[in-house]
Parts: structure tokens; C-alpha cells; sequence
């Protein structure tokens, strides 16, 4: 079964290129190609399709192979190019090579050209494989600590299908942001929602868990996914507890900078893995357990960690919890037991508990 190959051909003439597409025939390729041999057709070529490897000849009456060289470099795009013409010289092939084409063939040597492209594909390939994993990893890098970066790298994962996947969702929302940039200003807003967004982001990694989305003023987190995480139920409850503690140290700090928060933390079932498009899909988790937990941080209590009955049936014997009651959570059909977990007054900077009013976002 022949491959397909989408071969972008620089030629001015028909017979050459025809004689170029049978010799890829006969090395079992099935090329959709393009014949051009202006700089112009070359530039429309690249912005209209997606091609494999490009093919020119080295002098032509309107255009040349190093003029279509610094076009591919122009454009940005990592494509082979493959240099084949009856002309070149020897010092014109290294000139070439050293400028950035991939091979050159001489026109009388057709049987070089299979083998050449074989090779730039199977390159090209793997550069793009390593722009991936660096893509990746500098996404990780911003919202995963460095031990579970370098354990997905070291596992050469590039993308993640979604699986099911039982995991701890946290979401901490702080209060009061619209109202408070209508009457302070967004400047003043913009520095305290930074506070707020690196605290909480900081405070996610030092538990071993992944800051999955920012949502406006509204943070995400997930413990146990990617990555397998013992106890990870008392991981996202020790990181909801190290950020109130330190949202009481800073609002003592800057009074005026001051900010409450409403947690939730669910954990239960979730559908794990990378959604959206194939060139900006992000890795998730989505169900019921996930929206439980949001619908959590729009309870009235403000600066209290809400937890869910499958999270306080794991960490009872770990962190005190009080039970606040069956309520109904809005788009929740059935009542839920939620509990809410008692933090030692030695938390906090006066010794006290946090305050259970607020305003809402």
C-alpha cells in the first residue's frame, strides 16, 4: 500500500517534475503535489496547504532553490527541502547545505531521492516530537512542581486519553473582585488578584497537586491526576488550610489589600485526560465530582474549607471535620452531606477563626 505524500514541487519544468513523482511512485509513495515556480505561487502554496517536504530545482527563470530557502526560512515552518537540479556544483550543494537545505540530488541520480526523503520525514518527525515534549513540559513547568514535571517527561507523554480517573477537586474563589474593581480601581484589583492567584497556585504544588485552570477569580486544582498521588484527599486539604493561613498573614500585612476566599473540595469519579482541538487541547478533568466542587465555593460560608462525604470519609482520622448538614447544591439534583473542616485558631495570625461572612463575588 502506497504512502500518501504532500509534495510541495518547485519546477519549471513539467517533464522533470513528472519524472521526479514516478520515481516517488516506484518507491511507494502516492504524492498530492503542487507545481510552482514563481515566489509568489511559493508563498500562496505555504499559507493555503500543509505540506510534507518541499522539492526544488537549484535555477529556474523566475525563481531559484536559495530564494525558495529563505522563503521556507521566512515563513517559520519546519519543512525538509530537498535540493534537485542538473546544474549545481559542488560548491553550490555546501553552500546550500550549510544554509539550511536538507539534501541535494542530482537529476542524473534519481534513485538517491527515495531514500532522502525517507530520512527527512522520519527527522522531521522527531523534531517535532521534541518541540511537543518542550511545549509540554514548559506548560507543566507553570502549574506542576518540578518532581511530577520531570516524572511525565521521563514517561514521554505527549498527550493524555482520557481515562476514568478518581481524584480530589479543589476550587478556592475569591470574594467580592467586581465590586471591589468598580469602587478601588483595576489596578488595585489586578495586584490583589495576583496575590491571590500565586498564593493558591504556590500552595497547590507544594502538595503535590496540578493547578488545572484559572477562572477569572476562581482557581482549580486536582490531586491525583495526572500523576497517581498517595492520600491525595489530605493533600488538597493541607493546601486549602496553607492558603487560608497564609490570606490571614497577608491580610495582616496589607489591610488594605485584605481578601476572603470560599473553598470546596470534592473527590469522587471524574473523566481525566487532554480535550479540545488538536493543536490547543489541555489536559482536564470533567463529572459530576468537578462541578460538585464548584457549586461548594458558592455556599455562604467565607474562609472555611467545604469538603464532600467521599473527601471527609478519608481525612476524618487525619484533620478534625464538623458536619454542616444535607443542603442542596444549585444544578445538583440531590441533597449532599457536606462537613467543613475545623482548622486550630494557631493557624492564624490573632488566634482566632476566620470570619463566616463576606461578600459575595
Amino acid at each position: 500500500m502506497s504512502t500518501a505524500l504532500r509534495v510541495l514541487l518547485i519546477e519549471d519544468s513539467e517533464d522533470d517534475a513528472q519524472l521526479l513523482l514516478r520515481e516517488l511512485r516506484r518507491g511507494g509513495y502516492e504524492p498530492t503535489y503542487e507545481r510552482i515556480e514563481t515566489p509568489e505561487a511559493m508563498k500562496a502554496a505555504l499559507d493555503d496547504r500543509t505540506w510534507d517536504i518541499i522539492i526544488s530545482d537549484y535555477v529556474m527563470p523566475h525563481f531559484s532553490g536559495p530564494a525558495a530557502l529563505g522563503l521556507l526560512k521566512e515563513s517559520g515552518l519546519d519543512l525538509p527541502i530537498i535540493i534537485v537540479s542538473g546544474k549545481i556544483g559542488e560548491e553550490a550543494a555546501v553552500a546550500m547545505m550549510k544554509a539550511g537545505a536538507h539534501d541535494y540530488i542530482m537529476k542524473d541520480n534519481p534513485a538517491r531521492l527515495v531514500p532522502a526523503i525517507e530520512r527527512e520525514l522520519k527527522e522531521a518527525e522527531m523534531r517535532r516530537e521534541r518541540m511537543e515534549a518542550e511545549k509540554i513540559q514548559k506548560a507543566l513547568a507553570r502549574y506542576q512542581s518540578p518532581d511530577i514535571v520531570d516524572a511525565i517527561m521521563e514517561m514521554g507523554v505527549t498527550k493524555f486519553d482520557a481515562v476514568e480517573r478518581y481524584v480530589t477537586v479543589l476550587f478556592i474563589d475569591m470574594l467580592g473582585s467586581t465590586k471591589r474593581a468598580e469602587e478601588e480601581g483595576p489596578k488595585k484589583m489586578s495586584q490583589i488578584l495576583n496575590t491571590f492567584l500565586e498564593l493558591a497556585t504556590e500552595e497547590v504544588l507544594a502538595c503535590k497537586g496540578h493547578v488545572n485552570k484559572f477562572i477569572g477569580d476562581e482557581v482549580m486544582a486536582v490531586f491525583n491526576a495526572p500523576l497517581e498521588l498517595e492520600n491525595h484527599e489530605e493533600m488538597a486539604v493541607n493546601a486549602a488550610i496553607r492558603m487560608l493561613e497564609r490570606i490571614d498573614k497577608h491580610d495582616h500585612e496589607h489591610p488594605d489589600l485584605a481578601f476572603s476566599v470560599r473553598i470546596g473540595i470534592n473527590s469522587g469519579l471524574t473523566m481525566a485526560g487532554d480535550v479540545g482541538p488538536k493543536n490547543r487541547y489541555e489536559y482536564t478533568v470533567i463529572g459530576e465530582t468537578v462541578n460538585v466542587a464548584a457549586r461548594m465555593t458558592k455556599l455562604p460560608w467565607v474562609n472555611k474549607i467545604i469538603i464532600g462525604r467521599n473527601t471527609y470519609d478519608k481525612i476524618k482520622n487525619v484533620f478534625t471535620a464538623k458536619e454542616i448538614g444535607p443542603v442542596m447544591l444549585q444544578g445538583v439534583s440531590d441533597m449532599l452531606e457536606i462537613y467543613e473542616v475545623v482548622i486550630s485558631p494557631s493557624v492564624f495570625v490573632d488566634g482566632t477563626s476566620q470570619s463566616t461572612d463576606g461578600a459575595g463575588s
